[in-house]
């Protein structure tokens, strides 16, 4: 189905780096046009609203979340609403290894040839409740999920590299090496 479907393009780098955007400015249809952005947490309020914001901009919007119906749905809403051709990449942060995302950004560089920008969307939420009737596994749940997944996905994005947002693999080796080399490693 379209779990396998992957549309890529290539594009500049984007810089939507923090306070580049003036407060109040809007994406507008072709602002993306030809740009890669991971939005994580696709299903939900947020991460879908910013999936079809960003597919309305033109970007190529890959849709991470847990529930491959809800993914589908959202790709539907993407190309009913004529965004380029989106792709589908489940993954359940909760339970996912390094391995896990390490894999997800490996596959992504693979189908979709770049990732210009990740947008983070996936959280978990208990509800507000005394911390002290938190129980201990929903509090670790939450962690993970809320700040754990977001760190090893952009560890891997560091160590892999994906369309220049980041450095590339071998960079990351060669300097290894040269560390190794003078004895610092």
């Amino acid at each position: 189905g379209r779990a396998a479907q992957h549309g890529g393009r290539g594009a500049a780098r984007l810089t939507m780096e923090a306070g580049a955007w003036p407060a109040g400015a809007q994406l507008r249809p072709g602002d993306l046009h030809e740009r890669a952005v991971l939005v994580t947490g696709a299903t939900g309020g947020l991460g879908r609203a910013s999936a079809l914001a960003l597919g309305a901009a033109g970007a190529t919007v890959i849709l991470l979340g847990r529930r491959v119906a809800r993914l589908e749905r959202v790709y539907d809403e993407l190309v009913a609403a004529g965004a380029p051709t989106p792709a589908i990449y489940p993954l359940d942060l909760e339970g996912a290894s390094p391995a896990d995302y390490e894999l997800a950004v490996e596959t992504i560089g693979r189908e979709c040839g770049r990732l210009d920008g990740v947008l983070h969307a996936a959280a978990h939420f208990g509800g507000l409740v005394p911390f002290a009737q938190v129980e201990p596994l929903e509090w670790v749940r939450s962690l993970h999920v809320n700040l754990g997944a977001a760190a090893l996905l952009r560890r891997s994005l560091l160590i892999y590299g994906l369309g220049g947002v980041v450095a590339p693999f071998v960079g990351i080796k060669l300097i290894d090496v040269v560390l190794a080399a003078i004895g610092l490693a």
